[in-house]
């Protein structure tokens, strides 16, 4: 089984997040089809066990993983997991939150395959090709708002289910509107 993390911060964490990636005045509407998730460290064999869960349900997923010693349960990276439902799944590795400025969503870079995702005003994921320079200043500022933003305590109730060994973490309104979008 993997490390023990605190379910219920965790679960303020990737609604804050969740809330951080969608583009300002706009709300995640009920049809989105992609989980935010938030996980201990995960191995290869995890990473290979979301890719099946994402493609069996065809959910694009935003894994955050937490450092069960961060007294701070702030995401220590991330990986997301996008498919076509039917044969393709792709697991990026290695993302961190980057944010612009203040008032702008948060977005996610992947410096390794040099792409980023962001949520569109629908709820929908994009990817694009990571092009220019991203400064450092960014990824302090997007930290500090996902954690000013966690401390509100965002989340409902948290679901900690299994996706092979690894232990997950969701919100129970966001796997609802998750199922109905299904």
């Amino acid at each position: 089984m993997s490390p023990v993390i605190d379910p219920q911060a965790v679960n303020h964490s990737t609604v804050a997040l969740s809330r951080e990636m969608t583009p300002q005045g706009r709300r995640r509407p009920a049809e989105s089809d992609t989980l935010f998730i938030g996980t201990p460290p995960a191995s290869e064999t995890d990473h290979d066990e979301l890719r099946k869960f994402g493609l069996s349900k065809n959910y694009q997923l935003v894994v955050a993983t937490f450092d069960p010693a961060d007294p701070d349960v702030a995401p220590a990276s991330f990986l997301a997991v996008l498919t076509d439902g039917l044969t393709i799944t792709c697991g990026l590795a290695g993302g961190r939150l980057w944010k612009k400025d203040r008032q702008s969503a948060s977005i996610l870079l992947f410096p390794d395959a040099r792409v980023l995702l962001k949520m569109s005003s629908k709820g929908r994921l994009i990817i694009r090709e990571m092009k220019g320079p991203y400064g450092d200043h960014g990824y302090e500022l997007a930290r500090a708002s996902l954690l000013s933003r966690a401390n509100r305590k965002p989340g409902r109730a948290p679901v900690v289910a299994p996706v092979g060994t690894l232990v997950t973490v969701l919100d129970i309104t966001t796997l609802q509107a998750t199922f109905q979008a299904a």
